[in-house]
């Protein structure tokens, strides 16, 4: 790594001195380089940790919108006066209830519950059933 330098007519060699300089440069400038390289990969993880974290924070303050929208409506008249309807089988002032129900399952129903004599006939199988029912 020696090289050439002219001044005038005489050929010198550039000097062991200056030669250790430039090489103590280039390790001040790793050793500076160094440590910014890590703090720069440190700031791009912590940014991605940022970023998840708020994504997180938005579905879950989305779903919390949901559970209070929920609320809300548990909460509510209408949900209170279905709920009464449903399992309670209520109904209001002056209203008249009607139940419908397949004509299928209300002639099994009496067949099973019936007479009581002799056994029960078997219910058909889903083609036969399908079979009567087209083309009778």
């Amino acid at each position: 790594m020696l090289i050439e330098r002219t001044k005038g007519r005489k050929k010198r060699w550039l000097p062991a001195r200056e030669i250790i300089l430039f090489a103590a440069g280039l390790l001040v400038l790793a050793l500076i380089s160094m440590p910014l390289a890590k703090n720069y990969n440190r700031r791009k993880s912590i940014d991605k940790q940022i970023a998840a974290i708020e994504e997180e924070i938005k579905k879950t303050e989305n779903k919390n919108t949901d559970l209070q929208k929920l609320i809300d409506y548990f909460r509510s008249d209408q949900f209170v006066e279905e709920q009464a309807r449903l399992n309670l089988n209520m109904k209001k002032p002056g209203e008249s209830v009607a139940i419908v129900s397949p004509d299928d399952s209300i002639a099994a129903s009496r067949q099973t519950s019936g007479s009581g004599t002799g056994p029960a006939e078997p219910a058909a199988a889903n083609p036969h059933r399908w079979l009567k029912y087209f083309f009778k």
